[in-house]
């Protein structure tokens, strides 16, 4: 009977580990049948020791999860080079890379081999703030595509004009994502959140998504959305917890979805201003 063995390594802290160290790690990439998981966080990485890192993870056959969370100094080339192996990787089934400073083009680039990636099932995008117009249509025309993503995170990312309603827009759509993570975000604007209304009556396999701490910018944003959870049959969890701009003409529209919805089991309405509805 043959011994199950898991590694787990990590290098953690504020450490610039040097090209070659990551060199060295990219070979253990490569050669290695047991590293399952690799954490990276908060570490000084440099464009050519990212290079090298994903080198050895175009080869690997055996790592499951890597984080990159809050790695600096890493250069766009070495974000193009992350996304050729994710391209190829057929054995990674999730990558955090929150708090990540992506540069021009690269999360762009990251976001484009998500269309061709047929492992990953979790991403985590958390706090990205230099994403870019560009990126975030790269991320809507991959979730169109991508058929085994099931979870991704975008915790306070920084959408700018257009990179809410596009990625909105895309889940329409989508048929894998069961799991999404809007909270804190930045650039929804009322077009976004109607784009997300409008997908949210067509999608049948999202099942839980987080909106806590979210600005609807306007009534009419928390309207819409509120308004399609009556026609939506997948989303058994949502919150809105801590949600700004939600009037009473929004709190009207969930009450009435709430008593025609036939799947929802679980809402958060914490820290929600409910006050102005009771009294009207």
């Amino acid at each position: 009977m043959g011994m199950a063995i898991r590694c787990k390594r990590k290098f953690a802290g504020r450490n610039q580990i040097g090209d070659e160290g990551c060199k060295a790690l990219g070979g253990l990439l490569n050669s290695s049948q047991e590293l399952k998981h690799i954490r990276l966080s908060s570490v000084r990485i440099g464009d050519e020791g990212s290079k090298n890192l994903a080198e050895g993870l175009k080869s690997s056959n055996s790592l499951k999860s890597m984080e990159l969370s809050g790695c600096a100094a890493t250069g766009v080339e070495g974000w193009k080079a992350l996304a050729e192996s994710l391209a190829i990787n057929r054995v990674l089934t999730s990558i955090k890379v929150k708090g990540c400073d992506f540069g021009n083009g690269g999360f762009a680039a990251v976001a484009a081999s998500l269309a061709a990636n047929c492992a990953l099932t979790s991403i985590d995008f958390a706090g990205c703030e230099t994403a870019g117009a560009e990126g975030w249509k790269a991320l809507a025309e991959s979730l169109t595509i991508n058929c085994v993503l099931t979870s991704i995170g975008l915790s306070g990312c920084d959408f700018g004009i257009d990179g809410f309603e596009a990625v909105a827009a895309s889940l329409a759509t989508n048929c894998t994502l069961t799991s999404i993570n809007f909270s804190y975000c930045k650039g929804t604007y009322s077009t976004g959140w109607r784009a997300l209304a409008d997908s949210l009556q067509v999608n049948r396999v999202l099942t839980s998504m987080d909106l806590s701490d979210c600005d609807f910018n306007d009534d009419m944003g928390f309207a819409a959305v509120a308004a399609n959870l009556a026609t939506n049959r997948c989303l058994t969890s949502i919150d809105f917890s801590r949600c700004a701009e939600t009037g009473v003409e929004g709190w009207k529209a969930l009450a009435e979805s709430l008593t025609i919805n036939c799947v929802l089991t679980s809402i958060d309405l914490s820290g929600a201003h409910l006050c102005c509805y009771a009294q009207d």
